[in-house]
């Protein structure tokens, strides 16, 4: 009777890590969805945007260097929709760090998985106002996607190098 083959070690796969990000963004938002109304200075930026519209965020928010602030009533609509779009930009931005530190650590997925969970784990959608939330989880997701964007390039050839160095710089 022959030996059997050694079993070779596995490691988690692409689809493996982001359906952990994904799993533990979801469950870190699933914490407080309980109370997807407003917090804290949500009050005053609500009031701000329904009194004076997307530009009267803006203004509010001028001095912070934040370009996107004005953005996330116009996109949600309601507090609610806020909490959930944040949501989905968190949850996007922990699938770019796993893709990201794939490219970086080729030979280490599970660490590169493990790091994206923990990026995930901490729910900063609902600690800040929402709109200062999508200001930073937002600038990041752009820069997430830049990078990732600009490491994706570095493999391409020609047309499709040249591409994704363009769409990576204008990010």
């Amino acid at each position: 009777m022959a030996d059997a083959a050694p079993a070779r070690p596995t490691t988690p796969g692409l689809g493996a890590g982001l359906a952990l990000a994904a799993i533990v963004a979801t469950a870190g938002f699933g914490a407080f969805v309980s109370g997807l109304g407003l917090y804290y200075d949500d009050w005053p930026s609500w009031y701000l945007h329904l009194t004076g519209g997307p530009s009267a965020l803006v203004a509010f928010a001028a001095g912070q260097a934040r370009p996107l602030v004005g953005l996330l009533p116009a996109l949600a609509g309601s507090p609610a929709g806020s909490h959930l779009w944040m949501a989905a930009i968190h949850a996007a931005n922990a699938a770019l760090v796993l893709l990201v530190l794939r490219r970086v650590w080729p030979g280490q997925p599970s660490a590169a998985a493990l790091a994206a969970a923990l990026y995930a784990i901490y729910p900063n959608y609902w600690i800040r106002p929402t709109h200062i939330a999508l200001a930073i989880d937002g600038s990041l997701f752009l820069a997430l996607l830049s990078l990732w964007l600009g490491l994706v390039a570095i493999d391409g050839r020609g047309a499709r190098r040249v591409a994704l160095t363009m769409a990576s710089v204008l990010l």
